[in-house]
This record gives C-alpha cells, sequence and structure tokens, in this order.
C-alpha cells in the first residue's frame, strides 16, 4: 500500500491540495510501518533465536538508551547462553519489563544488570540508583493494575522454577535478584 500510494504522490498532475493530503497519509503510514515493526521486534526479536540472549538484550539496551535518560551497564562475563526457548524469552521479557518500569517509575540515572549462569542456575540482577519503592505497598497492590509489571515478573520466574527477590528503601533505588533453572 506505502509503495501504491508513493507512485501516485509522484504523479505530476496532481493539485497541489491533493498532493498535500497524499504525502500527509504517506507519512503516517510510514509512522505505522515503523511501529509495527518495533512491536514485532519487541514480540519475538529475531536477535534471540538466532545470536542469544547476550546479544539480544545488547540491541534492547541499545535501542532503550535512544529514549531514555538513564544509563545501562551490563555484565555478562560469567554467562553461558544454552538455554531453551521458553527460558530465552521469559528472561528477555523479564529484562523488558524491568526497563519498563525504570523508565516509568524509577527516576534513575543508572541501571545495572548482571547475568551470569551458576551450577544450573542463570542469575539475572538489576539495580537502579532511583526513588526506590516502599516493598510493603508492593504485596498490598498485589491485584491493582499498577503493580501489573511486577506481577507478571513474578509469574514468569515462577513458571521458569525460580525465585525473584526485591530489595528497595524509598530514595536508595531498587534491587531485583532472579534466579530460574536453565533448563
Amino acid at each position: 500500500m506505502y509503495r501504491k500510494l508513493n507512485q501516485i504522490v509522484t504523479d505530476t498532475e496532481l493539485p497541489p491540495k491533493l498532493l498535500g493530503q497524499l504525502e500527509e497519509i504517506e507519512q503516517g503510514l510510514l509512522d505505522v510501518i515503523y511501529q509495527i515493526r518495533i512491536t514485532c521486534n519487541e514480540l519475538r526479536p529475531p536477535l534471540l533465536k538466532e545470536e542469544g540472549l547476550e546479544r539480544s538484550l545488547e540491541a534492547l539496551f541499545e535501542f532503550t538508551q535512544l529514549r531514555t535518560n538513564y544509563s545501562i551497564s551490563f555484565d555478562c562475563s560469567a554467562f553461558e547462553d544454552d538455554l531453551s526457548d521458553d527460558r530465552l524469552i521469559g528472561l528477555y521479557r523479564i529484562v523488558q519489563e524491568l526497563l519498563a518500569n525504570a523508565t516509568k517509575h524509577s527516576n534513575a540515572t543508572e541501571v545495572k544488570l548482571g547475568l551470569s549462569t551458576r551450577s544450573g542456575q542463570v542469575i539475572l540482577n538489576y539495580e537502579d540508583n532511583g526513588i526506590g519503592m516502599e516493598l510493603e505497598d508492593l504485596e498490598k497492590q498485589r491485584d491493582q493494575f499498577s503493580s501489573m509489571g511486577i506481577h507478571g515478573m513474578k509469574e514468569r520466574v515462577r513458571c521458569m522454577n525460580g525465585t525473584i527477590a526485591f530489595a528497595s528503601a524509598a530514595g536508595g533505588g531498587l534491587a531485583v535478584y532472579i534466579s530460574v533453572t536453565a533448563r
């Protein structure tokens, strides 16, 4: 549809008013195509299966840093990428949610992520230097919409036979420690 519209717009005999409207539609269509590509990549990053979790996360971090005001440091020096498809996508989604929370709520300037493999476990550690949160409020809001992201992370971790722990104090940033079985 975009190519057909582009061909029509190149017609030199179009009235200027119609040409302007068609160019506006053409630009809107380009925006929609771009958003669809981003959504598809977020749902199932093409790099995940081909390049593995480490490279996929690095691409996610690069993309995130274009849209946010915090820096991301990532250490995966002790990580062995031998994970099932479920683990790959599950861990990727958890990191997406952690970054989304940092963007929306934390006011952080630094986010640190660590990914390692140890004794059949994959360890994912997250820390930010943001405003933190009251952990008691997290439990009280368990079923409310405002904590859906955290509830979703907990469910993903549970489905991967893992554990998740939060550490925070108001004004003291947030730390999330996740451990899941590698297979």
